[in-house]
């Protein structure tokens, strides 16, 4: 053989490994973005579902504004990939945020688009970006002869993609947990493969399945960690959160589901919040519903609501602030007339957790209370809910010495931006299956979803066989 042929031949194997290898490098790329991803939606889910109403709130107000910038650095990348394609560097930082805003602005777009069901969005995420990165893989991999990596590939996507796809179910935490643990096996049985492969030149059993000059250890680390993480929380539908004790300082209330039907547990356990007279659930040996509404103001839909409750003789708890009695006295006598609870939500809505004073938490339950006097010429109700769901020991101390009973909620759903409200078939999925014995609902009048569903939601209820008792009823109050 010539010199010159095999010179030829020599830059044809160098040319082919380097494709190879910028090939692999834009695999690792790919695949962190979709790592990124997962851990991103993750920690969404994980602050969204586990949070207090205020929480969550501002949680999507930042996934919104992100969801803009994303597009926004999407548009501006691929102007600039293109416009200064000649120039390698600004084209390599204009692709990188072009990606970077497409990661941002696809995923912030899906998450907000389900607010109500923020299950289902997360889920619609965590299948999606599994699936286009082992499509993208599954191609590159095996072009270049890479077929174990592949296989390891998609068994850890496969993994990651069913414990998103759990978010949107409470049904499959044991087939989660099976498909996390085959996964793992999958990946343990690769990298054995691997290893015996790469002592006879990249054979198995006379059959090439990869390049020896390719180093797959950082694709192995990456799938480890992306098997970490989903038998982290491969078996959970909901964050899990054993009750704690009552923080000493400020907190939001939150929950944490894990099985349909069941009550959730909270951020404090019932006998912990039983010490200072507070409650998040009632009487759990019957199917009793406690029916809450915290107004903070009147936008047209607490009447239809007050008709709904009538219609089914379903007694309710009616959480008011200053602006409400002010501005819809008629709708807050209307409510005492019909029997129903009114509770104390305090007159200004602050932040009751930063109140350390006695004096200042009374004045703001007390110039509430007056005004309801002086409106009904009836006496508050003690019931007190701490605004945004923020609240203390010393909180609960404070109430329980004014003789209130605080009460908490162990069902709510994302129901108060009006200008973003659930479509009735979301608002069903929410509050349907996480239904349960002695539960105290949490729903805001100012949702003109929850004015338009009510009567039938009530009457779903009804069907599961559940009643509905007032706060007065709850178990030694």
């Amino acid at each position: 053989m010539s010199s010159t042929r095999k010179k030829s031949i020599s830059q044809k194997n160098v040319e082919r490994e380097r494709t190879e290898n910028r090939t692999l490098n834009r695999v690792y790329y790919v695949f962190l973005l979709g790592l990124a991803a997962e851990c991103w939606l993750f920690l969404t889910y994980r602050i969204w579902a586990g949070s207090a109403l205020s929480t969550g709130l501002k949680w999507f107000t930042a996934l919104q504004v992100l969801m803009w910038l994303g597009l926004a650095a999407l548009v501006l990348g691929a102007a600039g990939a293109y416009l200064k394609r000649q120039d390698r560097k600004v084209r390599r930082i204009s692709v990188w945020a072009a990606c970077v805003g497409a990661f941002f602005a696809v995923s912030g777009f899906i998450i907000t688009f389900f607010p109500p069901g923020v299950n289902t969005g997360v889920a619609v995420m965590c299948t999606l970006v599994p699936i286009a990165a082992v499509l993208a893989l599954v191609y590159l991999l095996y072009q270049h002869e890479c077929a174990l990596s592949t296989v390891a590939l998609a068994g850890t996507m496969f993994s990651v993609w069913l414990r998103g796809a759990s978010a949107a179910s409470e049904r499959w935490g044991i087939l989660v947990m099976a498909g996390c643990i085959a996964a793992a096996a999958v990946l343990g049985a690769v990298i054995f493969l691997t290893s015996k492969a790469q002592k006879d030149e990249g054979k198995l059993w006379k059959v090439r399945v990869f390049s020896v000059e390719c180093d797959y250890r950082v694709v192995y680390a990456v799938l480890a960690a992306a098997a970490a993480l989903a038998l982290w929380n491969g078996g959970e539908a909901l964050p899990a959160a054993a009750p704690a004790a009552v923080p000493a300082s400020g907190g939001d209330w939150g929950l944490s589901f894990s099985t349909e039907g069941q009550a959730p547990s909270g951020n404090a356990s019932p006998a912990e919040l039983k010490k200072y007279d507070a409650y998040y659930l009632g009487d759990t040996s019957q199917k009793v519903i406690y029916l809450t509404f915290d107004c903070g103001y009147e936008n047209g839909n607490t009447m239809q609501i007050l008709d709904a409750l009538k219609k089914h003789n379903a007694p309710a708890a009616f959480f008011v602030v200053g602006h409400m009695i002010e501005s819809a006295p008629d709708v807050v006598r209307r409510m005492a007339a019909e029997g129903h609870v009114v509770g104390n939500h305090t007159f200004h809505h602050p932040d009751m957790s930063s109140i350390s004073q006695q004096e200042a938490f009374r004045k703001e339950l007390d110039t509430l209370a007056d005004l309801y006097q002086q409106t009904t010429g009836k006496p508050l109700s003690h019931f007190y809910r701490p605004p945004q769901g923020k609240y203390s020991e010393e909180n609960l101390k404070q109430a329980q010495a004014l003789g209130y009973k605080t009460i908490f909620w162990s069902l709510a759903y994302v129901d108060w931006n009006t200008d973003k409200q659930p479509s009735p078939e979301q608002a069903y999925a929410k509050l349907l299956p996480r239904i349960h014995d002695g539960a105290i609902v949490l729903l805001h009048s100012t949702s003109r979803t929850n004015a338009e569903i009510l009567d039938e939601l009530l009457c779903k209820w009804e069907a599961m066989g559940y009643t509905f008792k007032s706060l007065n009823e709850l178990p030694a109050a």
